[in-house]
């Protein structure tokens, strides 16, 4: 496919020409008239916008983001680790840009269009054997980015949903694909961080180790069964009781063993589910 120069470009886009009219037409606008995350088209062909601005640049973005301390911003993690990730079994899991580009002040990003957002709605509909392998495919691809490229999403989750994960349509099949990098680091933080402080209030007890894995997985038994809560200690200690020496790797390794079999996966559902 062909590359553009995207700082000159002009997108198609459907805009409102009249602010009382609900049409939209199709329309040319520079990147700066664009949206900071949106759909524009290059021809016939689809893409999802998106401009990532940087906070020495911008001072109310450093307002922002000064308390988060990032190590991995989403430009240094497609700089960093692109190349590894198309090399591996997982480059049709992790969304990478068609292409990137810096322009006055901020990189922007074009996507291909992904079909569907990974939804609790969306979750709901899918048959058991459906969601499980989802379910696999995007436990393999977060212990791929936690274990091998060592870093850690940080944005996976809020309010007890799942977040940024998307799926392409293949005939009879579902492909998972992790989308935004962008408050991605090398330690466990932000949403992480809360949902283990939450659950060790309500359980009074400290969790040794802080899987990002886990919490995923728990998050989508939760949308899949249609639960506000599952017995998320329970969870743990069985993970947890297996492993002899207790590091991240060995319990989250435990858990992608465990999970690989489907009579397992029935076996820890049913223990937990309410």
């Amino acid at each position: 496919m062909k590359k553009y120069s995207i700082c000159n470009l002009n997108f198609q886009k459907k805009v409102q020409n009249n602010p009382d009219e609900t049409k939209f037409v199709e329309s040319f606008v520079s990147l700066f008239q664009t949206t900071d995350v949106g759909f524009v088209k290059i021809g016939r062909t689809e893409y999802l916008l998106k401009k990532e601005y940087y906070v020495q640049q911008y001072p109310i973005m450093n307002k922002i983001y000064k308390f988060i301390n990032l190590d991995v911003s989403e430009y240094k993690f497609y700089k960093k680790y692109s190349n590894k990730i198309r090399k591996s079994k997982f480059k049709n899991h992790i969304q990478l840009p068609y292409q990137y580009e810096f322009c006055n002040k901020m990189t922007v990003y074009l996507y291909k269009k992904i079909d569907y957002d990974l939804t609790s709605f969306f979750i709901k509909t899918l048959s058991k054997s459906s969601f499980y392998s989802i379910l696999i495919q995007a436990c393999n691809t977060v212990f791929y980015i936690n274990h091998t490229l060592k870093i850690f999403h940080n944005d996976l989750s809020m309010n007890n949903k799942l977040r940024n994960f998307m799926v392409n349509k293949k005939k009879d099949s579902y492909q998972v694909i992790i989308i935004d990098f962008g408050l991605a680091s090398k330690e466990l933080k932000l949403k992480n961080k809360q949902f283990y402080q939450f659950k060790a209030v309500k359980y009074f007890y400290t969790f040794p180790i802080e899987s990002e894995l886990l919490l995923v997985f728990y998050l989508f038994l939760i949308q899949f069964y249609s639960k506000k809560e599952l017995h998320f200690y329970k969870l743990y200690q069985y993970f947890y009781e297996k492993i002899k020496s207790k590091t991240l790797l060995l319990f989250d390794s435990e858990i992608i063993k465990e999970i690989r079999s489907f009579s397992n996966f029935q076996k820890i559902v049913s223990s937990i589910v309410v």
